[in-house]
């Protein structure tokens, strides 16, 4: 892996500064960090196009779009250069030195930043994990910034400016950190900011600026080293607040896919759970690198601008299909391919068609054999909008069949195919945080991950995988790979197990609804923060809130012999400064609890006294809002009556849409594999007097065979318990 501290630098003619890392382990290997650059076509034009739309409205007259597409590049001259420069500079790396691709993380992105004058324009576009690194820009612009794009490119050295920000795996330095994100104060914040409804989906970088703003992230690190270098610290530093805007991201988008929204939705940050996440010496970490450089201009590139211009009378729909796929003709000497049965896992061709209005079914379709993106234009049609259909074709280089999908009513001007849309999944489980101390005198001995997926149309075999990480593994993780022919694009769920030293094991309640390509895993007694908010009311001052939270049953929770009970809750007293002042604390359960919280508050007011009776609430949910009238309702999803060993099924999925006053709120799933035989809650706030229900459908799921699906409407049962097996119809 990557060893940051062992870092050499390489000027070349043009004064660009390349970098280039040694291995921690290997001291003849080494990386060498690329640069940005246009893709070129094979008569060595760029990848560059502006059209100009000549239409009679003073509006978008003069306007346009411009597209082209960048990659990762380490020119052959260079890497002759560093070769002889290692030695040098690395007396001890011996002989036979070797330059090795960097093993790149998923979730890289590219950046382009522009300026019209008034200030910088950032464009984001996701770069592919595999190959050269590419990634396409398609920017709107309007007849004033089509002006200053043509004079980048006219101007000598005046290129566009690219940034790519990525991570590889690498061991951290001597230090401690410790990451946290408090939900309750990013809502505070987010109620006083309204317009950041989307919590940093509206602009890159927001999330970080957010973070920074509401203050409800902490960094901590703790170095073991003395005097660290000041770049060092600069370093850490930045990996430690890119880490946590990633980690906040993710768990934004797994709240939005647990509740089926859309990015674009108006989404609470109090249903995104607080965390706090711990790393140490020598711990794997994602190491963010920022590869960056500004683009060669045509100028400098000896290139007629007229022959990279063109004009339309109308204005165009812009369609940019990127593939982001262990392709076999640019990624098979790759480091992080999948593999399947120890042989890497690699297509051949991947064929896409788009569908929209007016477009050219000649030029509809496009087949990749790289990564890269293709664009497809059409005149705007301005009654079906900007929203697409895409159906695509992947065929694997050394396993049979094709995998096919359809993807409808994509609302954006991109889309990328990613490895699950060909039916790969990998997830790798990092139990780093497991295997901490927690002053046990039983040592955990290993951890026991498994694994099940099925997709949400039930026409693939599910995937059930184990993996084990076992105490002392460098490092301590694993991966889980499957290759399906299907697209893979619902969540899966896990059990883990621990192990302890006396042999005896722990087995906590199913993770379920998760979605990316990595897991944390946490101590078997890890806590789970739920905020407690109180918001002030003018019309109705609040002097004091009593709050009690607490299990109604007791669970084996390694480590963890007091847990808070109806005889000895935890208590929380909540005093607002003034009416409209927010009160939060936070109540610290347990993530292996298999049970819902239950939660009771007293409300002194100058109106008088407002006591709440006691109330389940799911044990994930990410805060609890105190009012005189906010309530909640839940209901338990049992599958006791499922005997999984006679079961016709493989999994069964609930979806449930709760009703408050005759609004919908917003739609629930959760899903069960077999031998799953463990309780969901869904938990749904309402005022004091307004009518609940939730309609409700149950779909079994076998391989290969049709959805069974049973439902109901109306429902006010607070248990919903799942048929052993569908109804006839």
């Amino acid at each position: 892996m990557l060893d940051y501290n062992r870092k050499g630098t390489l000027q070349d003619q043009t004064g660009f500064t390349w970098v280039f890392y040694g291995d921690n382990l290997k001291k003849n290997e080494f990386y060498i960090l690329p640069r940005p650059n246009f893709i070129y076509d094979s008569s060595g034009n760029p990848a560059l196009k502006l059209v100009t739309y000549n239409t009679d409205d003073p509006a978008t007259k003069g306007s346009g779009f411009c597209h082209f597409e960048v990659e990762l590049t380490v020119p052959p001259e260079i890497r002759s250069a560093i070769m002889s420069e290692i030695p040098k500079q690395f007396p001890d790396a011996g002989a036979g030195v070797v330059i090795n691709a960097l093993d790149y993380d998923p979730g890289a992105v590219a950046l382009l930043t522009l300026n019209d004058g008034t200030g910088p324009l950032e464009y984001q576009a996701p770069a592919s994990v595999f190959g050269a690194n590419t990634a396409s820009f398609t920017v709107d612009l309007t007849a004033k910034m089509m002006d200053t794009v043509k004079k980048i490119l006219t101007t000598p050295g005046g290129g566009f400016n690219i940034k790519y920000t990525m991570s590889v795996p690498a061991s951290l330095p001597a230090v401690n950190a410790t990451l946290s994100f408090d939900s309750s104060i990013a809502y505070q914040y987010q109620v006083t900011h309204a317009q950041h409804h989307t919590w940093g989906s509206d602009t890159p970088g927001s999330v970080q600026q957010y973070l920074t703003e509401s203050q409800s992230s902490k960094v901590n690190i703790q170095w073991g080293i003395k005097n660290p270098s000041q770049q060092l610290v600069e370093n850490v530093t930045d990996w430690a607040n890119q880490t946590l805007q990633t980690l906040v991201t993710a768990k934004v988008n797994e709240a939005l896919a647990i509740a089926n929204m859309q990015s674009s939705d108006s989404f609470n940050i109090s249903d995104v759970s607080s965390f706090t996440n711990t790393y140490s010496e020598n711990q794997v970490i994602s190491w963010w690198l920022y590869p960056q450089a500004s683009l060669p201009s045509l100028a400098d590139l000896c290139k007629d601008l007229a022959v990279f211009c063109s004009t339309v009378d109308t204005r165009q729909e812009t369609i940019t299909i990127s593939a982001h796929l262990p392709f076999s003709q640019d990624s098979q000497n790759a480091p992080n391919v999948p593999i399947k049965n120890s042989k890497p896992v690699l297509l051949d061709k991947v064929t896409v068609t788009v569908d929209y209005p007016g477009l050219n079914q000649a030029e509809a379709t496009y087949t990749f054999a790289q990564n890269g993106s293709h664009l497809f234009t059409a005149p705007f049609n301005s009654s079906h909008g900007d929203v697409f259909d895409l159906e695509y074709t992947a065929t694997f280089k050394d396993e049979p069949g094709q995998v096919t999908g359809k993807v409808t009513g994509i609302n954006q001007s991109e889309y990328s195919l990613v490895i699950e849309s060909v039916g790969i999944l990998t997830v790798t489980f990092d139990a780093h945080q497991a295997f901490m101390s927690s002053g046990q005198d039983n040592p955990l001995e290993e951890v026991t991950i498994d694994f099940y997926y099925m997709d949400g149309m039930g026409l693939g075999a599910p995937i059930h995988q184990g993996a084990i990480i076992k105490k002392g593994q460098d490092p301590l993780q694993a991966d889980i790979t499957s290759y399906t022919g299907y697209p893979i694009n619902s969540p899966y769920n896990y059990t883990v197990t621990y192990v302890y030293n006396n042999g005896l094991p722990y087995t906590g309640p199913a993770v379920k609804n998760q979605n990316g390509f990595s897991q944390i895993i946490p101590q078997a007694n890890a806590v789970h923060e739920t905020g407690l908010i109180l918001a002030g009311q003018k019309d109705t001052p609040i002097l004091d809130v009593v709050v009690n939270v607490w299990y109604e049953h007791e669970t084996s929770i390694p480590g963890v012999p007091n847990q808070p009970s109806p005889e000895s809750p935890a208590v929380f007293t909540l005093i607002p400064k003034s009416p409209d002042d927010y009160v939060r604390d936070t109540f610290l359960g347990f993530i292996n609890q298999n049970q819902p919280i239950i939660y009771s508050s007293t409300i002194d007011s100058l109106d008088g006294q407002i006591v709440i009776n006691a109330q389940k609430i799911d044990n994930h949910q990410a805060s609890i809002m105190i009012s005189p009238a906010q309530r909640y309702f839940t209901v338990e999803i049992s599958v006791t009556s499922i005997d999984w060993s006679k079961a016709g099924f493989s999994n069964v999925e609930v979806l449930i849409m709760p009703m408050v006053a005759g609004v919908k709120r917003t739609q629930q799933s959760r899903s069960w594999f077999e031998s799953d035989t463990s309780s969901n809650y869904v938990t749904v706030a309402y005022n004091e007097g307004q009518a609940v229900s939730y309609d409700w459908e149950i779909r079994y799921k076998t391989t290969g065979g049709p959805i069974s699906t049973i439902k109901g409407t109306g429902a006010t049962d607070i248990i919903l318990d799942i048929p052993a097996s569908p109804l006839p119809n």
